[in-house]
């Protein structure tokens, strides 16, 4: 089934028990079907070439087993993660950490921030029933969190000495939000 402009695979699928390598390279897939990870048989997924927006890298990077066992966990349901990672990078001086505690906080410090040594990383629980505004997606993530979970946000300060730049490719993710803060 490589290279068919596929958008989608039926569930029916999982009726060829037997299979045991599916190539599906290079179509227009973004997600798979939850019954495909009951195909015990399969031994060879490729999915190399598909935008697979629904499936996360690390599951995909591990190979066929992670695939059909990141979809079998899937199938039994989701819970909603109310954390988020929030990095703050820039030159040395620019205002990271007093963003960071003007964020933690709602108010700028008295004091003026020391130097960040390497990475300062934080915590910034924000009730979410508080955020004023919101859109009506964000009203239905309100609905849908009837636990009142604050949302938390982990606020990562990076030093802005030019020594710590090499270490900063260590925890830069995709998953995440990037501010970048500079004095003018």
């Amino acid at each position: 089934l490589k290279n068919n402009a596929l958008t989608w695979i039926p569930k029916e699928i999982n009726n060829l028990r037997a299979l045991k390598r599916l190539d599906l390279e290079n179509n227009f897939l973004d997600s798979l079907p939850g019954d495909m990870g009951d195909m015990n048989s399969l031994e060879e997924l490729k999915l190399k070439g598909n935008p697979m927006r629904d499936m996360p890298e690390e599951a995909i990077s591990k190979g066929t087993r992670a695939i059909l066992a990141f979809l079998r966990d899937l199938r039994k349901g989701a819970e909603r993660c109310f954390r988020m990672k929030l990095m703050l990078v820039g030159k040395e001086a620019s205002g990271k950490t007093t963003l960071s505690q003007l964020l933690q906080f709602g108010k700028k410090q008295d004091k003026p921030p020391l130097s960040t040594d390497g990475i300062d990383v934080k915590e910034w629980s924000v009730p979410l029933d508080n955020i004023q505004d919101l859109r009506q997606r964000e009203q239905d993530l309100l609905k849908d969190n009837w636990r009142n979970i604050p949302l938390t946000i982990r606020i990562w300060d990076f030093a802005g000495q030019e020594v710590y730049y090499s270490t900063h490719e260590f925890f830069i993710s995709k998953k995440g939000i990037y501010i970048v803060v500079w004095d003018v």
